[in-house]
């Protein structure tokens, strides 16, 4: 048994004695990344005139077109409300166009315009080039391994 595991079954059974440290565990430095990535995306994206909420929804929808606010929120992580802001002002922009759901009226369906699969493209070396650093030093088997790592411990994270 690793060391860790160790330490969270010692944790279970006597936390009186247990001496925690949050940076021996590997949730500290998943926070960690995240906060990394969004830092670093942030001051990439800057330039482009688009912050890296924005950037999760065009990607969301580059992927499959026509979602609803829930189911961007979904995709992307972001609450609702966020995510209703943050579309209505790339409509403004242009990036996207709203619709009528056609089976639900009290819900609209987002679609890329031409300029937001545009801005999409502009920014996607960018983001590709973030990314590519925080996996610097791995090779092609480590990545998939370390993937693979990461969507089991997510799948394990489900209620």
């Amino acid at each position: 048994m690793s060391e860790i595991l160790k330490a969270l079954a010692e944790l279970e059974s006597d936390t009186a004695n247990f001496d925690y440290r949050f940076k021996d565990f590997p949730f500290y430095y998943i926070a960690s990344i995240q906060k990394r990535l969004q830092d670093n995306l942030a001051q990439s994206l800057r330039p482009h005139g688009v912050n890296p909420q924005e950037w999760r929804i065009l990607a969301s929808l580059n992927e499959t077109d026509g979602l609803s606010t829930t189911e961007i929120s979904a995709m992307t992580l972001l609450e609702r409300s966020r995510v209703s802001r943050i579309t209505d002002s790339m409509r403004d922009r242009d990036w996207i166009t709203k619709q009528d759901n056609c089976t639900d009226k009290r819900f609209s369906l987002a679609f890329l315009t031409k300029s937001g699969r545009d801005k999409f493209s502009e920014i996607l070396p960018v983001v590709c080039s973030v990314h590519k650093k925080l996996l610097h030093g791995f090779d092609e088997s480590e990545a998939q391994l370390f993937i693979g790592f990461l969507r089991r411990v997510n799948h394990n994270a489900l209620p």
